[in-house]
């Protein structure tokens, strides 16, 4: 998530819908901006994604103008580096991993986050048309014509913003999952088992109901 160069604009019961000013991948000599969105609660059920929208827009009424990052102090309005915002996330975070997660500390920032997914749908063999939408749908024809699939619909789908939403909306109730049946501490060796054993499409059914 480009949290230093982005503007919230919609929020539905189960995400935040979001515009990236500047992308990464250059295209022509500039860095188009690209709309995304992310899951408005996390594993512990948690509405973070009410708590920010509400913050984030007060500040901006606020200040009168519109604020083009949401790693913010939100009286000012001025950015947060990413390395304090780090820190932050990192003080909040480890307490809840400490005896959770197996091995030495984890160093929590918010790219430790980005792993989260990819891991996941890599032990769950995802398809290639549920990991594109993790990273911006940005995925290489020669892994996915490996799998035999073809991305052609892909392309020029206009369903696009529900298929980013439906497979992060997944992947945090598979998450959620996990943590209530795996033993800890947690490795990603224990979730792999877990994951092959566990009925994700009755958690699709329970998405699509919703």
């Amino acid at each position: 998530m480009p949290m230093t160069r982005t503007q919230l604009v919609s929020k539905s019961s189960t995400s935040i819908g979001a515009i990236a000013f500047r992308g990464k991948r250059s295209i022509g000599g500039a860095r188009p901006g690209f709309r995304f969105h992310f899951p408005i609660a996390g594993i512990t059920g948690l509405r973070y994604g009410d708590i920010l929208w509400e913050r984030w827009n007060e500040m901006c009424t606020k200040l009168g103008k519109v604020v083009n990052s949401i790693v913010v102090d939100f009286e000012t309005g001025e950015t947060i580096s990413l390395a304090h915002f780090n820190d932050a996330v990192h003080e909040l975070g480890q307490p809840l991993l400490r005896g959770v997660v197996a091995g030495p500390e984890v160093r929590i920032t918010s790219y430790w986050f980005r792993g989260v997914g990819a891991t996941l749908a890599d032990q769950r063999r995802a398809p290639w048309h549920e990991r594109s939408p993790l990273g911006d749908w940005a995925c290489k024809n020669k892994q996915s014509h490996a799998q035999g699939e073809n991305l052609m619909p892909l392309r020029y789908s206009r369903s696009k913003v529900n298929s980013e939403k439906y497979v992060k909306l997944l992947h945090v109730r598979i998450m959620a999952h996990l943590m209530r049946v795996v033993q800890v501490p947690v490795t990603w060796d224990k979730t792999r088992e877990s994951v092959e054993e566990m009925d994700i499409q009755k958690i699709r059914n329970e998405i699509a109901a919703n």
